[in-house]
């Protein structure tokens, strides 16, 4: 990797955790060329837990170096909402961050099956793009995704994150309202 894109990663992790993220990168790679494109991940019970900046042909064509199960039976909000439980169950975050590459890639197939994704404007005219899935489990276990968008030129901090939140979620329940997340407490982790 040149210097100029060692610079360019360098202050991207400076940018992220100035916004209050601990940012998960992919390995670099000389051939690709990072975009102002973001993912977030977010639980009202785990937090954070994805923050990842998509390179060109990840953006354009939806590839990643990873293989999702495809095919009958595996709708993109199941393979995203698996993937999920997965990287949440682990505990060690070493190996938490080992799955990182492939909840970016069941994120980035389930985002780009929405109606959401389809109505991000063209990169070319923004500064840079921000999609959030926000997801929690209802009382019947039921795990519910929402998504946003944002645009900016820099990662989006917490507080922001937790506006969106609170918007997206009052429009959901506003329509169903027994589906409310269900926040664990100390004693019941």
């Amino acid at each position: 990797m040149d210097d100029i894109k060692r610079q360019t990663l360098k202050r991207f992790e400076q940018l992220a955790n100035a916004a209050g993220w601990q940012a998960h990168l992919p390995p670099p790679n000389a051939a690709e060329t990072a975009v102002p494109v973001w993912l977030y991940s977010m639980s009202p019970n785990s937090g954070p837990r994805l923050f990842s900046q998509l390179f060109l042909s990840a953006f354009r064509d939806g590839k990643l170096p990873f293989d999702l199960p495809k095919g009958k039976g595996f709708q993109p909000c199941d393979v995203y909402g698996a993937a999920i439980a997965q990287f949440d169950a682990e505990k060690d975050p070493t190996r938490q961050i080992g799955l990182h590459q492939m909840l970016v890639a069941a994120q980035l197939h389930y985002a780009r099956s929405t109606r959401t994704w389809e109505s991000l404007p063209a990169l070319n005219l923004v500064p840079g793009l921000h999609f959030v899935v926000f997801d929690w489990l209802d009382k019947k276990g039921v795990r519910h995704f929402r998504p946003g968008a944002a645009i900016g030129a820099e990662p989006l901090s917490i507080e922001i994150l937790s506006d969106m939140f609170v918007a997206v979620l009052g429009m959901h329940l506003a329509k169903n309202p027994n589906e409310g997340p269900v926040y664990k407490t100390a004693s019941s982790s």
